[in-house]
């Protein structure tokens, strides 16, 4: 059997909430502090089971207490932001490299900032957790994006994430893992580089790919 042959593309793969926004958790950064009355754990439980699609958007706004939701949803998605020139940096590493989005989070959401922030004039490929109903670390998830790339080889891939479980199964189908420094400790994982400002992404992948 022909051993199969790959391009010298490179793929650099972003986490997208806490890699390219400036809050990492949706929950208890944005949405608890506009429903402080709300129990944390039900808008943890309810937002676990949306971001995999296994309730509706419509579903999970009601069970957590707000059933006419179009104009609060818009107004939550408004405070999401991405990284002070985080954007424009994507901009300018587009055409010397592939890029993608990995990201957990409902297909809704995903799909409104898309279109706010043009995300699909910029990444060649963006893959949500809510459109495929399962959720990174699965590696499925992964899969899913790495089967769009079918002639780059995944040792060509670059996993940028500020997650190291994430980052872990990354690496387990042989990316190089990226992570974006954070409050975790884990004794169990070493990614393969560390960073401490998304900013670095740029200088470290074109010294990795010389």
């Amino acid at each position: 059997m022909n051993k199969k042959e790959y391009s010298n593309e490179k793929l650099v793969i972003f986490d997208m909430i806490g890699t390219l926004t400036t809050n990492p958790h949706l929950i208890s950064q944005i949405l608890h502090l506009m429903m402080p009355n709300i129990s944390i754990n039900l808008l943890r439980r309810e937002y676990w089971d949306y971001r995999v699609s296994r309730i509706d958007r419509d579903t999970f706004w009601k069970n957590i207490g707000i059933p006419n939701s179009e104009s609060f949803e818009e107004k939550f998605l408004n405070n999401i932001h991405f990284k002070k020139g985080v954007l424009e940096m994507a901009r300018a590493m587009k055409g010397k490299y592939k890029l993608a989005i990995l990201s957990n989070i409902p297909k809704e959401w995903g799909a409104f900032l898309i279109k706010e922030y043009s995300l699909d004039s910029i990444f060649d490929e963006i893959v949500f957790s809510g459109d495929y109903k399962m959720k990174k670390p699965k590696v499925g998830l992964y899969k899913v994006l790495i089967n769009k790339f079918p002639d780059i080889s995944s040792n060509n891939m670059y996993f940028v994430d500020d997650d190291l479980e994430d980052l872990e199964t990354g690496g387990r189908l042989g990316m190089n893992t990226i992570w974006l420094k954070s409050g975790q400790i884990s004794d169990s994982y070493v990614p393969n580089y560390v960073i401490e400002d998304i900013s670095e992404i740029e200088s470290l992948i074109t010294k990795e790919c010389v």
